[in-house]
């Protein structure tokens, strides 16, 4: 029996820690430089390693797949040997040589009739995951639930207090799904150059846009936003006349 080692930033070691099929939700949220897509990406290839899969990688926008999680997929392959010798990665395709396990690119927002018409989805890995809409996850739940250990990995950078995916697996997550929250102080492999901008960032945006794409908080009373800088609160007299 060959052994492998696989290294994760710690907070993902509870994460992938259960069995497959022993829970219908592993969700990441957080900001950039994480590693929560690379990571993701690296465990479903590995999980089809180890057993034929057929994994459905969708968003609620794709043109092309080379828009989609496919570069995340073809790194995470990359960075192992043993990976890389399982896997044919295509330019617009990912399986492994003995096609035993596929992985299958759709956006939601084109290819909801599609999707529901796939068979026997084992994983489903959805990207982006804040911009899908609580239509589209109903369509998807009801396909990809149909296998005995059928699964959802929800990633997103959170934007909105109340999306739809932050209702779901944040204020009322299902039961025994596993949900962590991942920045890039918690990823031990946190790249360098992406320090150097982290950095530059944190000096010249505005706390709350920072705090939004470094630290996975809410995008609120930000410069990005219409009306910011164009409020204030204060006191005052309620004049009769009103």
């Amino acid at each position: 029996m060959s052994i492998a080692t696989v290294k994760l930033p710690p907070k993902l070691l509870p994460l992938f820690g259960p069995p497959r099929g022993a829970v219908e939700y592993r969700a990441a949220h957080g900001g950039r430089g994480s590693g929560k897509s690379f990571n993701f990406a690296k465990m479903a290839a590995i999980w089809g390693y180890v057993e034929p899969l057929r994994v459905l990688i969708t968003r609620e926008f794709q043109s092309s797949v080379k828009e989609s999680f496919h570069a995340e997929l073809k790194a995470a392959i990359a960075s192992e040997d043993w990976l890389s010798d399982f896997y044919d990665v295509g330019e617009d395709y990912l399986r492994s040589k003995n096609r035993q396990t596929d992985f299958i690119f759709r956006g939601l927002r084109q290819s909801v009739n599609t999707i529901k018409s796939l068979a026997k989805i084992d994983l489903t890995i959805v990207e982006e995951a804040e911009d899908i809409p609580e239509s589209s996850w109903l369509a998807l739940e009801a396909t990809v639930f149909r296998q005995p250990k059928s699964e959802l990995w929800p990633i997103w950078n959170p934007r909105l207090d109340g999306s739809p995916v932050d209702l779901r697996f944040r204020k009322h997550p299902p039961p025994g799904a596993l949900v962590v929250e991942l920045n890039y102080q918690d990823n031990p492999y946190f790249p360098p150059n992406l320090e150097k901008l982290r950095v530059q960032q944190q000096a010249t945006l505005d706390p709350n846009t920072y705090a939004h794409i470094w630290e996975g908080a809410y995008l609120v009373n930000s410069v990005a936003q219409v009306m910011a800088n164009k409020w204030r609160v204060a006191e005052f007299e309620i004049d009769p006349s009103w």
